[in-house]
């Protein structure tokens, strides 16, 4: 738990308070213009400043589509959007909680002033956190889910840290197409925005009007439900999963329509299997007693060029599973699942789910470090991270107004897309979602 200084930008006073899902601020002013000047200009703000700030106030001016994320999320209510909550991170340090603002027009003014390099979204409260810091109590937010390629760490050849390639991209697709099949077949939730982070991996909405007023012992329900890889580290990679000889109907229906073809294309793109070490990794998750471990391994010696991809269809996967079918067999787990579902299967960061306090990055706005825009993309089609447009490019778009528009609509169109149906279903009755 941290003590944090809120900067409230709403009225003329600070507020300090603690707040688990909040990191230290470093630096700290008062909401007045002229002490924000004297923030940047006595920290390495100035040179932020400088650099950054024709773009990002050409971006808010322009570009930054306001009006749509105002519909979203004030769901066509002035009320709702005033509960809501905004954190606006000025340069890199400042870091302002519980922002509100009347509706998109006082919204957008505040980041035409401050252009900040980083905007996040909280809950809906009972009341307007500018009235008071405590006493408040997050009433609905969206249901959402946060994949980060440096959780698979123990498993990614092709890079490291905060790096992201097409090959190591693959992660991100498989979380994507397993999480929006789990949520609209198992939960039947239809309202789904899945956007790209801007650097390594990608964020779920789920804005039906049951995920909205999901508590968080719910939203903890369902984030066990989704949930089969457990912590652990590269000693121990073999013992994160394991699952019995038979797969939950759920697990049955992801391994056979998504897990199965994409281990495949995980095995190639990593290059797993190709040495023996990589070989020796998948052995481990063998049993004790299995017979098929030796022949596997004098197999793949005896290759003079290994085609890892046909060396798991052809010989590892088959042989294994010819020990499977003998009688009086006494595994109590398929190794082959446990394989699969470990180098495939979502990793999810626990906490951004099961709490309704979480910020999360908002839609649209540009990443500090990358200066990508952080799109909205299908899950289930092809999304390359290093093809979406930058800032800088917008921003030397020899006709910015058209030309940067037009880079952008095909997401805008999308998040209309996903926007249109919403609102129609706000109108509903909103049924519970128990557990």
């Amino acid at each position: 738990v941290y003590t944090v200084q809120i900067v409230n930008m709403n009225n003329s006073e600070s507020q300090t308070l603690q707040d688990v899902t909040s990191a230290p601020v470093s630096h700290y002013a008062q909401s007045s213009p002229e002490a924000l000047q004297a923030y940047y200009s006595n920290s390495k703000g100035f040179d932020f400043l400088l650099v950054s700030f024709p773009n990002f106030l050409f971006f808010f001016e322009r570009l930054f589509p306001i009006k749509k994320l105002f519909s979203w999320l004030s769901l066509e209510n002035n009320d709702y959007f005033q509960r809501r909550e905004f954190s606006h991170t000025i340069d890199t340090d400042l870091f302002t909680r519980y922002r509100t603002f009347n509706n998109a027009e006082v919204w957008r003014q505040a980041l035409i002033k401050e252009t900040p390099s980083r905007i996040e979204i909280g809950a809906v409260y009972n009341q307007e956190p500018k009235k008071t810091a405590f006493e408040l109590k997050p009433v609905e937010k969206e249901l959402v889910f946060d994949i980060d390629i440096n959780d698979y760490g123990d498993i990614r050849t092709c890079c490291i840290g905060s790096k992201v390639c097409t090959r190591c991209w693959i992660w991100i697709d498989i979380a994507g197409r397993v999480l929006d099949n789990i949520l609209k077949e198992d939960f039947g939730f239809s309202h789904i925005l899945w956007v790209f982070s801007g650097r390594r991996g990608s964020h779920c909405w789920v804005s039906d009007p049951r995920a909205r007023n999901l508590s968080n012992a719910s939203r903890e329900a369902i984030l066990s439900w989704i949930s089969v890889v457990s912590g652990g580290s590269n000693k121990d990679l073999f013992q994160r999963v394991k699952l019995g000889l038979t797969l939950h109907p759920t697990l049955e229906r992801i391994y056979t329509s998504v897990l199965e073809s994409k281990m495949e294309s995980v095995i190639e793109n990593q290059g797993l299997l190709k040495t023996l070490d990589s070989l020796e990794t998948f052995l481990l998750f063998l049993p004790p007693d299995c017979n098929s471990a030796p022949l596997i391994r004098e197999r793949w010696k005896s290759l003079k060029d290994i085609d890892p991809v046909s060396f798991w269809k052809n010989s590892f996967v088959p042989t294994v599973k010819h020990e499977l079918n003998k009688p009086n067999l006494r595994w109590n787990t398929n190794p082959i699942y446990n394989i699969v579902f470990t180098y495939t299967y979502p990793r999810l960061d626990v906490g951004v789910t099961k709490s309704m306090n979480h910020l999360l990055k908002c839609p649209f706005v540009v990443h500090p470090d990358t200066g990508k825009i952080c799109v909205p993309f299908e899950p289930w089609l092809p999304f390359d991270p290093n093809s979406v447009p930058k800032l800088q490019d917008l921003y030397q778009d020899l006709n910015p107004d058209v030309q940067a528009n037009e880079k952008l609509k095909p997401y805008f169109d999308l998040f209309e897309a996903f926007l249109g149906p919403l609102l129609e279903k706000h109108r509903l009755p909103v049924k519970s979602l128990d557990f």
